[in-house]
């Protein structure tokens, strides 16, 4: 094909791709005289493309403020051969401004002089509004993180760090220190004191790198003071959609106070669960409808059952065959447990007969009932009795009445006698 031929296949096709363009495409001579517009240009200024060709832009009408402005920049383009973008606000007719972007650009001929300026005039107002809707988004964002008292760390996909909120640092202590950009290696020299952190978060980092997925460490940072503090910390991976590595979140919390309380919870447990294996008292736990659901060894040395054995029993069990101490029964709606948990209230000192199935004859026991409730809720959702032996002491008791008596009888008698 030659040249002519070339030119006249190109010609329309340039002007199609002009014509289908939604930006404004104007030409000018190195004067700044108007020689060409696309369709989207025409009316912008107002009249035709012949009217306009050969004008310069005061007579085109073009604001002073925009005027001057295209022309220093066109002089610019022209001296230095390169293109020039601005942005600038045109006021419309309606009143309202249009924010647009200028690019100049110079048509160099063979020998790369200017002979002519592309001039694209590109609206960009949507644009504008949805960055800055953008910014305020980010700037929402970006208050409610640095008001979060957990740390918050932004990372690349070379770990390097990028963004930190408030919280974050202040652990660090990076506070006025230029953290971003920098790997845990050079942190580790704007804080050596992190030093060793910064090295273990690292080795973190790359074990989820390596999971793909969601990970949660527990790191170690140091205080100002020199203690250690617990962070339970979560990392979030981010991948391109090529399986890239594309960022990393990192959000830590302070757990130290919570772990300190569960560990002194766990002691306190251990203590009482001590206590409660080795205690001369019998302790039996019922659940709310009256089943025990626990027994430590002293009750079952007292009562002459095993905790198997006991398991699931109520109160309203016949084979406790529990009496009075005038020898009469004792029915299970009346056992202690029972009414602590009926009346919500502890019931204290209550005597009783219980039969001992393995020495095959009655025991007594002075029992008390103290009922558990869970937060918010009126009835109890447990109940615990404490269980003592008195079978001696009552025995004792019992030969002491015996001895009284006999001496009231003899008492009596001398004093008939007499």
């Amino acid at each position: 094909m030659d040249i002519k031929l070339a030119i006249e296949f190109a010609h329309p096709l340039l002007e199609a791709l002009l014509a289908s363009s939604p930006d404004r495409v104007l030409v000018y001579d190195i004067e700044g005289r108007f020689l060409f517009a696309n369709a989207a240009a025409k009316g912008f200024p107002e009249g035709s493309e012949e009217e306009m060709r050969g004008q310069s832009w005061r007579e085109l009408g073009f604001p002073e403020e925009i005027g001057h402005a295209f022309e220093a920049r066109l002089r610019q383009v022209v001296h230095n051969r390169r293109e020039i973008r601005a942005e600038e606000s045109v006021e419309l007719g309606n009143g309202n401004r249009q924010r647009l972007e200028t690019i100049l650009s110079p048509v160099l001929d063979p020998d790369g002089s200017v002979v002519a300026i592309l001039n694209i005039i590109r609206d960009i107002s949507e644009r504008q509004r949805m960055e800055q809707g953008l910014r305020e988004a980010e700037d929402r964002l970006r208050a409610l993180i640095n008001a979060m008292p957990d740390f918050v760390c932004f990372k690349d996909g070379e770990g390097r760090w990028l963004e930190m909120n408030e919280a974050g640092l202040k652990v660090f202590r990076l506070e006025g220190l230029p953290y971003q950009g920098k790997g845990e290696a050079e942190l580790a020299e704007l804080q050596p004191s992190f030093r060793e952190a910064f090295c273990l978060c690292q080795q973190s980092d790359e074990a989820t790198w390596r999971q793909g997925r969601i990970s949660r460490v527990e790191e170690l940072l140091p205080d100002s003071d020199g203690a250690m503090r617990v962070f339970d910390v979560f990392k979030i991976p981010l991948f391109q959609a090529d399986g890239t590595r594309k960022g990393l979140v990192a959000l830590g919390r302070d757990i130290t106070r919570e772990q300190a309380i569960v560990a002194a919870l766990r002691e306190q447990e251990a203590q009482y669960r001590t206590l409660f294996l080795t205690m001369a008292q019998g302790v039996v736990y019922q659940d709310a409808e009256g089943r025990v659901i626990s027994a430590n060894p002293a009750a079952e040395k007292i009562l002459g059952l095993s905790l198997d054995q006991m398991l699931g029993r109520t109160s309203m069990d016949p084979r406790w065959g529990c009496i009075h101490e005038d020898g009469t029964p004792f029915l299970g709606e009346e056992h202690p447990a029972m009414v602590a948990l009926r009346t919500g209230r502890p019931v204290e000192g209550v005597v009783m007969g219980v039969f001992h199935p393995l020495k095959e004859k009655y025991l007594w026991i002075v029992v008390s009932a103290i009922p558990e409730f869970s937060a918010n809720q009126e009835k109890p959702w447990r109940v615990f009795a404490t269980l003592a032996d008195i079978s001696e002491l009552k025995s004792t008791q019992d030969d002491l009445r015996r001895t009284a008596r006999h001496l009231h009888a003899v008492i009596d008698n001398s004093q008939a006698v007499i």
